[in-house]
């Protein structure tokens, strides 16, 4: 089983970096094993980062179908026991409950995602404030400012 462990000593820390959604279903196909699925220790890569330079709360969240995709099912099932993977119920928006946690809670997202089809429901200049993206190689996340 993977253990996703998080930096005890978070590196430049930044009071105004309060939490982060990480858009899963997005971010882990960015750096694929050679079958072509996501790999699930990118989730711990991408915590430690989130939390290196300042988020002090990391909430993945994911769609249904990333279950069959990624490397290890049963790891997938064992992070969402953990609380660690928040899925989605099938066939339902992922999008929406990635934006609708974001606001309500007052977090940035991890996506490349540009939500364009949400603009008018939670503002097109909120989703631009709030979406940080990336690129997510060999393991290594690398996140725009």
């Amino acid at each position: 089983m993977i253990q996703i462990t998080l930096e005890t000593q978070i590196n430049g820390y930044n009071e105004n970096m309060n939490g982060i959604v990480t858009d899963l279903n997005n971010a882990l196909f960015h750096d694929k094993d050679e079958e072509g699925r996501a790999k699930i220790q990118n989730i711990n890569q991408i915590e430690i980062k989130l939390k290196s330079i300042g988020y002090l709360t990391v909430v993945n969240i994911s769609g249904p179908s990333l279950r069959r995709k990624i490397d290890s099912e049963e790891d997938y099932d064992n992070l969402i026991s953990e609380g660690i993977i928040y899925q989605a119920p099938a066939n339902s928006d992922t999008d929406w409950y990635i934006l609708e946690f974001a606001k309500v809670n007052g977090y940035d997202i991890l996506s490349n995602d540009c939500f364009k089809q949400y603009r008018n429901e939670f503002g097109k200049s909120w989703i631009k404030k709030h979406r940080k993206t990336f690129m997510l190689i060999k393991g290594q996340l690398i996140i725009q400012p």
